[in-house]
């Protein structure tokens, strides 16, 4: 049977903010997000794919327009609901 090794710290905080981005995207879509982070839906949805790439003040603004603080965007996992 293979070993699986647990993520590292950065594989974790990706797939954390990946999780997060999705919720709070919701079922805007990816015109309406960029709109408000001054970026182009086409870089909105790439930087989705790889949300490293987002700059801080790019979560900043989208933490804005969707209501969401931003440390708890990035220190936790969202939940649908709660």
């Amino acid at each position: 049977m293979p070993k699986i090794k647990p993520l590292t710290e950065t594989q974790e905080f990706r797939q954390k903010l990946v999780q997060n981005i999705t919720l709070i995207q919701g079922a805007r879509t990816g015109e309406d997000m960029g709109k408000h982070m001054g970026i182009s839906a086409t870089t909105y949805n790439r930087k989705k794919k790889n949300p490293g790439s987002f700059s801080l003040d790019e979560i900043r603004l989208m933490c804005s327009y969707t209501g969401v603080p931003i440390d708890i965007f990035l220190t936790q996992t969202l939940k649908v609901g709660v």
